[in-house]
C-alpha cells in the first residue's frame, strides 16, 4: 500500500493538514508583518504550531519506518 495512503488510514492526515495549514498561515503572517509592519506577535504563534505539529509527524513517521523496517507492521 502506497505510504500516502497508509498515513491518510492511520490518521496523521489530520495532523498532515494541520501542518500545511499553519505553515501556510505562517508564510502570509510572515509577509505582512514584513510589509505592513502588523500581526507581528502571530507569526511567532503560527510558526511555533507548525514547528510542534511538524515534530509530532516527524516522531510518528520515524516510529512507523522503525516498525516497517524490524517486520513489525
Amino acid at each position: 500500500m502506497p505510504h500516502i495512503v497508509k498515513d491518510i488510514l492511520t490518521g496523521s492526515a489530520i495532523l498532515i493538514s494541520g501542518i500545511i495549514i499553519s505553515f501556510a498561515v505562517f508564510i502570509i503572517l510572515f509577509f505582512l508583518w514584513i510589509f505592513l509592519h502588523i500581526l507581528g506577535a502571530f507569526v511567532w504563534i503560527f510558526f511555533i504550531i507548525f514547528l510542534f505539529l511538524a515534530g509530532i509527524w516527524t516522531i510518528g513517521y520515524t516510529y512507523r519506518k522503525i516498525k516497517e523496517k524490524k517486520g513489525d507492521v
